[in-house]
């Protein structure tokens, strides 16, 4: 008999005491289970450290408060440097996983080596959809691959991610950005041309966001900067979706938006069915009464 795979959960959370006990949960009810849950608490500033020693668990929890809030990638990061496992699942607080999760991502391991990323399919549990639409494009170019990722929604959004421990401490999560930390790990790991298997099955459920965010920032610099390192690698069409939906719909001036996101459409980077729905989100801003004070 084969020595079954060891596997660290790290779930990184900021503020959701309410929600933590349904994501450990999922993970209680793997078929196959982990060795630990790393739960890293971003200085949370409610109730999330005596929730935590409420919860009753036959898998060990180990609980890390960090000193300061420093986002999802520090939180995840710091997660990645405790793990004892041999392989590494990423969940964050506000999401579930199915009970067949981590044993289906597990049976693609014994055929790879080296460094190498499996990720579920996610549901989103409020809609009933399941993303992404299509399958990941392999053996295509990496520009084609990083616009994959850009338009596939939650196409390896970290609750669906599970990787070698190895291969997670040398890409690590780029604490310097408080937006776009799974897709600039994706970005980099296509860039290096890690092998990526986007498996059909939606083992993860996405919870659509509500109360505190680990990585949530209102401001460009984030965007900016995930522009800067990767914008060589990707097509004009992904440059323009990035900037028409990172940047510019940010920004309170409405025409720069609209004409963005009209030049995007142009492009290829926004279907018809994207371009409509975003640009009647702005225009129903641009129409609505100002309230006054």
């Amino acid at each position: 008999m084969t020595d079954l795979p060891r596997i660290s959960v790290i779930i990184p959370t900021f503020n959701r005491a309410p929600l933590i006990e349904r994501a450990i949960a999922s993970v209680e009810r793997q078929s196959l289970r982990p060795i630990e849950v790393l739960l890293i608490d971003d200085c949370s500033t409610d109730d999330t450290q005596q929730m935590v020693g409420t919860i009753s668990s036959k898998i060990p929890i180990v609980y890390k408060r960090l000193e300061k809030n420093g986002g999802g990638a520090i939180a995840r990061n710091a997660g990645i440097r405790l793990a004892k496992g041999d392989y590494v699942a990423f969940l964050d607080s506000d999401d579930e996983w199915e009970s067949e999760h981590l044993k289906t991502l597990v049976s693609y391991t014994s055929r790879e080596k080296g460094d190498f990323v499996v990720a579920s399919s996610a549901r989103i549990s409020e809609k009933d959809i399941i993303f992404p639409k299509c399958a990941f494009p392999e053996t295509s170019s990496v520009a084609q691959k990083l616009h994959f990722v850009l338009a596939g929604n939650l196409a390896f959004q970290t609750s669906t991610l599970l990787m070698p421990r190895d291969t997670a401490a040398r890409f690590m999560f780029d604490g310097r950005l408080r937006r776009h930390q799974d897709w600039d790990l994706i970005f980099r790991m296509i860039r290096h041309q890690i092998a990526l298997f986007l498996l059909p099955v939606p083992t993860t459920i996405y919870h659509l966001q509500t109360g505190a965010n680990v990585s949530r920032s209102a401001s460009i610099v984030p965007s900016l900067r995930f522009l800067a390192r990767h914008r060589a690698a990707m097509s004009r069409r992904s440059v323009t979706r990035f900037i028409s939906l990172e940047i510019d719909r940010r920004k309170a001036n409405h025409i720069v938006a609209l004409r963005s996101l009209l030049g995007a459409f142009l492009l290829g980077g926004l279907s018809p069915r994207e371009f409509i729905a975003y640009s009647r989100e702005r225009l129903r801003s641009l129409l609505s009464p100002k309230k006054r004070d």
